[in-house]
């Protein structure tokens, strides 16, 4: 299940680096939409240009029957540097301006309302892209005043700039899948190695390779392995068809995990079958595209 939590949000800029507290709801909050950047909502320059720290705050329902699954927060991106609090409780920090992060709300959301808040700056340094140039001074009152001088041509644009969600999987899922293949070019086959990260309890794994026809060309089934590892499987294909630049040929790996006969978990990963090389000739280096024993192999100069 997936809760999009997009939408109006409420906001408050922090002026005094910790004036506000997550063990309470803001004060006096503005209205603000995510996901976008906060600076074009309101008709204040100061919010416009501010330099410093700033809150997202909403509240979220929880319903009963989520607590039998895992249940995530996923942020798409928080501009520049986050810290993530759940009814006042600080659950991850977050650097990183264009890269999405989750964190697992299981043993921390209360079934029924929530209240969600998150810290943000837009402070930017060499760590950080973009990078800026920061200082900071105080003013005659001891307060302190935030700069960043940027030294790229474009607007230091803050906030909840991708969609929030929560979602949840089941507690016996498929995890990671990973695919690499060996090609015999004489011979036109090839073998995809699998190996899948699973969690929880399941009986059977099943893979099956699917051409772009959906028509099975290879599958193997297997009794699931010790506790925590990992699950793999070779699977050959007769007369493969190579992934190419101008006929980006792709199969389907299905994986299914079975319990007492029934289906748990499924997922489908695309995946193309080619070889790739990077090869050194003359103090040259070329991307080798290889494709089969009879056709000329399509290089890249580098």
């Amino acid at each position: 299940m997936v809760i999009d939590l997009s939408g109006l949000w409420q906001f408050a800029i922090d002026s005094e680096d910790g004036s506000i507290q997550a063990v309470q709801a803001l004060q006096n909050p503005l209205n603000i939409a995510v996901p976008a950047s906060f600076n074009d909502q309101f008709p204040y320059d100061k919010i416009r240009r501010h330099a410093g720290y700033f809150w997202y705050e909403r509240r979220s329902q929880i319903p009963s029957y989520l607590k039998s699954e895992q249940i995530f927060l996923r942020f798409g991106s928080a501009t520049h540097n986050a810290w993530v609090y759940l009814n006042g409780e600080e659950i991850c920090q977050h650097k990183g301006s264009f890269t999405p992060f989750e964190v697992e709300i299981q043993d921390k959301v209360k079934i029924g309302p929530n209240l969600l808040q998150v810290r943000l700056n837009n402070l930017l340094d060499h760590s950080c892209l973009p990078v800026g140039n920061y200082s900071q001074t105080k003013d005659t009152n001891g307060h302190i005043q935030h700069h960043v001088d940027e030294n790229f041509d474009f607007f230091n644009y803050a906030g909840l700039h991708r969609p929030v969600k929560i979602y949840t999987r089941p507690k016996t899922h498929i995890g990671n899948i990973s695919l690499n293949s060996d090609i015999n070019f004489t011979k036109q086959t090839a073998t995809v190695h699998v190996t899948v990260e699973t969690s929880g309890n399941f009986a059977e794994i099943s893979y099956r390779l699917l051409d772009a026809n959906d028509k099975e060309e290879a599958s193997y089934t297997a009794a699931k392995s010790s506790p925590n590892a990992l699950q793999t499987a070779n699977l050959d294909l007769e007369q493969v068809k190579l992934w190419q630049p101008l006929n980006a040929y792709l199969y389907q790996l299905e994986v299914n995990l079975y319990k007492s006969g029934q289906l748990v978990d499924s997922y489908t990963e695309p995946y193309g079958i080619r070889s790739v090389k990077v090869q050194t000739a003359n103090s040259k280096s070329t991307i080798n595209l290889s494709t089969s024993k009879a056709s000329a192999n399509m290089k890249i100069a580098m």
